[in-house]
């Protein structure tokens, strides 16, 4: 089996829980690989911060390599984290 990198974040309080969403991601090595990003700092980026349900599609736009106006690689998990 391959061998695949997950990102937790499930800080969420009454308050919050409609932008403060569990998320976990998975993403096999030859993603990691293909858009050369460091798993090390990947699996340390939830340790440092909490993330919003902003995150949810920055990262996907990231993570899919769309180019728009709207993407904003500094709320992209992905792209704080590369090789």
């Amino acid at each position: 089996m391959a061998k695949c990198y997950t990102i937790r974040s499930a800080k969420v309080s009454s308050l919050e829980e409609q932008i403060r969403v569990p998320l976990q991601l998975w993403l096999p090595k030859q993603t990691v690989v293909a858009l050369k990003l460091n798993p090390e700092c990947l699996k340390g980026l939830t340790a440092r911060r909490d993330f919003s349900h902003d995150n949810l599609f920055h990262t996907l736009m990231g993570l899919m390599q769309v180019t728009s106006s709207e993407y904003d690689p500094r709320l992209d998990l992905t792209a704080q984290c590369p090789l």
